[in-house]
Formats: C-alpha cells, sequence, structure tokens
C-alpha cells in the first residue's frame, strides 16, 4: 500500500509548478528547479538531498518543514565540490553537510554500516539511505527512503532522458537491474525533470544494453565510426527520439561504447602473464 501510495504521489509531483513541494510519500516532498531536491522529515529531524544552489528555492524547502523538526543533514548525490548556496543556508542553520569524496569510501560524516552505505535515523522508522552508485561520473550517489519507497537517483538513473555513457557500462547496467529487483514500485527522481517508475528505470538500462549489442553488431558488420554511429542512432530513433537529450548524445555515445568495447576485445585479446613472470614480476617488487 505504502509504494502504490508513493507510486501515485509521485506521478502527481512530477507536473507540479517548479519551486513548490510536492508529496512524494509518508514525509518525502519533491522541489523542482534548475534540478531536483528532496525533503524528508520524520518525528525527530529531517535531511535534504542534494539542495539546490539557489537560497531562495532553498528558503523554500525550509518553509515547509513539520513546525518544530529542523534539518539535521543535507546529502548530495553528486561527488562534492563547491558547497552549493543552498547547502549554505542549512548548514548556517546547524545542518550537517554529508557527500562523498569519491565513493562512498571517502564518505564525509556519519559512519557507514555493514554493507557499506550511509543510514540516517529521522525518528520512528523513517530513514535515509545513501549508497554509492555507478553513473555518467565516477563518486555518484543514490539516496534511498526505503519506507516510502523513494529513490533519488540523481544523474545515476536519469529519467527519459539520454545519459552520456559512463567508462563502465556494464557495472551501470548491472546496478539499474538490482534498483529494479529491490524497490519494483518505487518512485525514481532524477537529478531534473519529471519523477518517474520502475518502467522508466528499465528502459534507462535496456537503452544502455541495447547501446552496447548493437556496437558489438555494427562491429561484427564491419561498420566503425562515424557509418556505425550513423546506422545504430537511425535504430534507436523510433524508440528512445523523444527522449532528452537524444539529437546532442546519441551518436557521441555509440563512439564512446565502441571505444569501451575496442578496449575489452583487446584485453580479452592479449596472453594472460605466465606464471613464472607473475613471479618475476612480484620479486621485482620488493
Amino acid at each position: 500500500m505504502i509504494a502504490a501510495a508513493a507510486l501515485l504521489s509521485a506521478l502527481a509531483a512530477a507536473s507540479a509548478p517548479s519551486g513548490a513541494g510536492a508529496p512524494l510519500g509518508e514525509g518525502v516532498q519533491l522541489f523542482r528547479g534548475a534540478g531536483n531536491a528532496i525533503l524528508v522529515a520524520g518525528p525527530d529531524s529531517a535531511v535534504v538531498v542534494d539542495a539546490p544552489d539557489s537560497s531562495t528555492e532553498a528558503g523554500a524547502i525550509a518553509d515547509a518543514l513539520p513546525a518544530g523538526i529542523a534539518v539535521r543533514w543535507v546529502l548530495r548525490t553528486a561527488p562534492l565540490g563547491a558547497r552549493r548556496a543552498g547547502e549554505e543556508l542549512f548548514v548556517s542553520r546547524g545542518a550537517l553537510p554529508v557527500g562523498t569524496t569519491e565513493g562512498l569510501r571517502g564518505v564525509v560524516g556519519p559512519r557507514l554500516d555493514l554493507r557499506g552505505r550511509l543510514q540516517l535515523h529521522l525518528g520512528g522508522s523513517t530513514r535515509v539511505e545513501l549508497r554509492e552508485f555507478p553513473g555518467p561520473s565516477a563518486g555518484g550517489a543514490i539516496a534511498v527512503v526505503p519506507e516510502a519507497g523513494v529513490v533519488l537517483g540523481g544523474a545515476g538513473v536519469p529519467i527519459r532522458e539520454i545519459p552520456v555513457v559512463s567508462e563502465d557500462p556494464v557495472r551501470w547496467i548491472d546496478a539499474l537491474s538490482g534498483l529494479l529487483e529491490e524497490f519494483p514500485s518505487a518512485a525514481y527522481v532524477p537529478a531534473r525533470g519529471d519523477a518517474g517508475r520502475a518502467l522508466d528505470v528499465r528502459f534507462l538500462r535496456d537503452y544502455l544494453a541495447s547501446l552496447r549489442r548493437g556496437v558489438a553488431y555494427e562491429r561484427s558488420q564491419g561498420r566503425h565510426g562515424e557509418a556505425a554511429a550513423k546506422a545504430l542512432v537511425e535504430r534507436q530513433r523510433s524508440r528512445y527520439g523523444m527522449w532528452s537529450g537524444f539529437a546532442d548524445r546519441a551518436a557521441g555515445n555509440v563512439s564512446r561504447m565502441e571505444a569501451i568495447v575496442k578496449r575489452e576485445e583487446a584485453a580479452a585479446r592479449a596472453p594472460a602473464p605466465s606464471p613464472t613472470a607473475a613471479r618475476s614480476r612480484q620479486s621485482s617488487s620488493k
């Protein structure tokens, strides 16, 4: 029931006006501006995830806090960089900034649990998890509100948007499959744009997987570079042509995926080092 309610709320939130809070689930609100931010409020404290780079927009989030509840933590799904104006506002009011420097191994803030996830408890059963997650760039993360059935995917889970292919697409594809298995009924919030459903995440995973298969097929047919990109983009157009960023990124993604596949093929052809050579390298390093 909770998951179903969260999903219906997410669809309503997708059409909420920019800057206004819209419910995603119990205690969770989505704020849309230049990017998406969420406010998670529990009985004791609150968390803001991906605070906006605008003190005005952050002020609207602060105004939506329940009476007597303060923001204790400010999370970021992207790797740490210069602090945003919205983060500054909450930090000036006593919140602790939490994020990643290079994946959760370089987490700044509370300690990780035994699964390598950062758990923030807001009172009662309300909690927020920050998890390392692959995507277009290294060091990204996602925030999960398990009880409300909400996943803030950041750049790692774009909805109806062509992403920039990462250097490790297989790991990204596997991570998306894991999310779908664990949260089949969640509301998925991207870094910007409308919230989506598991079906949208499945389409994203299938785009990455089909791009990889398509590049392999084009290479098997002797097409490379611009010729491969042109043929593959035309085949993708009917399914993904309406996604944001298709015109700007589709051909470039073919080129990036081709470079990745070529590296993998070269690595597969390279002879494995003999045990003698391996022992020799170990001895020389001592």
